[in-house]
């Protein structure tokens, strides 16, 4: 139970906050600050468990690593290789 109420205590990270003043391309503040919602949500009880998934996990054992894997790049997630073909 200790984790929970650590994970609902959370505060955004300071990444949201640089985004914000940073006006992210395709996403507007709001759509980030929910995107980092509901990631601290599914890793806070993932990792929670005894025995968490690394498939959503990403092997990460710290919230914010965890996270970063769930928000868009956009946002402030983990970037995305599109390959040489990607579009610009």
């Amino acid at each position: 139970m200790v984790a929970a109420r650590v994970c609902h205590s959370m505060a955004m990270p300071t990444v949201l906050f640089n985004l914000i003043a940073a006006k992210p391309k395709y996403h507007t503040p709001d759509e980030c600050r929910e995107e980092w919602d509901e990631a601290y949500r599914i890793c806070c009880e993932e990792l929670a468990k005894p025995n968490p998934s690394r498939g959503i996990t990403g092997g990460h054992s710290s919230l914010e690593a965890c996270a970063r894997g769930h928000v868009s790049e956009d946002c402030g997630g983990n970037p995305v290789d599109y390959g040489p073909d990607a579009p610009n």
